[in-house]
């Protein structure tokens, strides 16, 4: 495996992508092994160990699916497991001929998943890729570093763009590996920078960053309220675990990758939002902020009974954006009452854990 490949390894984060398919997937080991008395035909039992065969086949590729970018393979793998589990189905209604055929089935395309997964690794796809994220990563950065005129993390970003722009040079010329090199160094520029940031005062902006990022995937997912496409709640369960990211990325001291995986959860609840189309209506609003005033006077007792002070702030900034939100419903600004109510249920919501 070569060193770039290993930079690609499943993190902590991801590892929360992979076990509702594992999980899926042992279950069917469990059932595959239980499934049939001692006495069962050899037709059965030879069913059943082909279907063992693809459940650890899946279980094998998941991980791999899973870490790569490619859409198409994500939802090639769920198929195959869906696959699987009706093959299971059927060998347990003593059908294994049709047990077997689909079960080869869900091999072909989980086989068929990996593929794309790979093909999405190759170095010219990930140069390719490598380029577009450091260009906004580096905008991002470079904007913060001008704001808090540091100029060390200002001397990090400038050797980002030139390592950046000597990648662009290789790249153009075909030649992919050292092209992803010089990015990979590149990016390592600006992660100093970003950690330069962070610990000099820029993790309270990354955390209202992220905040904003939270009510955007919310007004997303309000507008998708009764939408039956299945593409764009994909998109935005995506946007949540990216999300998740950045904020595992945050509590990491991980600040540039934070910074990645928040702006790709902007942009993909922000494709959901134009594609979704039309505007959330006032009753949606309003039944949002019913929703906050039934669970606010019992949330500030406890929290006055805790005495937790900071559960106590929290539940008065949600307060107030409560009342901003009513103020914009009031003025025909439907839109951002919605975000601002979703913003003040967030912030109702973490004092409430604090509480349990």
């Amino acid at each position: 495996m070569s060193t770039t490949h290993r930079r690609h390894r499943v993190t902590p984060a991801d590892r929360r992508l992979v076990p509702a398919v594992l999980a899926v997937l042992a279950a069917l080991l469990l059932a595959g092994a239980a499934a049939a008395p001692a006495g069962a035909q050899a037709g059965l039992d030879d069913a059943r160990q082909f279907l063992e065969q693809t459940d650890e086949l899946l279980q094998e590729l998941a991980p791999v699916i899973q870490e790569s970018e490619s859409e198409q393979a994500h939802r090639l793998l769920q198929e195959a497991v869906m696959r699987e589990q009706r093959a299971h189905q059927l060998l347990a209604q003593g059908r294994p001929l049709f047990a077997v055929r689909l079960s080869r089935g869900a091999r072909e395309t989980a086989l068929q998943a990996r593929r794309l997964a790979r093909a999405a690794l190759s170095f010219e796809q990930r140069a390719r890729r490598y380029l577009d994220r450091l260009r906004d990563l580096h905008d991002e950065v470079a904007d913060r570093a001008a704001a808090a005129d540091n100029r060390q993390a200002q001397r990090f970003v400038r050797q980002a763009e030139q390592l950046a722009l000597r990648a662009r040079q290789q790249y153009q010329q075909t030649h992919y590996r050292e092209a992803f090199r010089l990015l990979q160094a590149a990016e390592q520029q600006l992660r100093r920078a970003a950690r330069l940031l962070f610990e000099q005062g820029g993790a309270d902006r990354l955390r209202r960053d992220l905040e904003r990022t939270a009510e955007l995937i919310a007004a997303a997912r309000d507008a998708l309220d009764g939408s039956d496409d299945p593409a764009l709640a994909d998109r935005l369960q995506r946007a949540e675990q990216n999300l998740q990211r950045a904020r595992d990325a945050l509590a990491e001291g991980d600040a540039l990758r934070a910074l990645r995986f928040a702006r790709l959860a902007r942009e993909q609840a922000r494709r959901v939002l134009r594609q979704a189309g039309g505007r959330p209506d006032a009753a949606t609003v309003q039944a949002q902020i019913a929703r906050f005033d039934q669970a606010q006077p019992d949330l500030a007792a406890a929290a006055a009974d805790a005495g937790d002070t900071q559960a106590q702030r929290l539940l008065e900034d949600a307060s107030r954006l409560r009342d901003q939100a009513a103020a914009s419903l009031d003025a025909g600004r439907t839109r951002e009452a919605l975000r601002q109510i979703r913003a003040a249920l967030n912030l109702q919501n973490r004092a409430r854990d604090r509480l349990r």
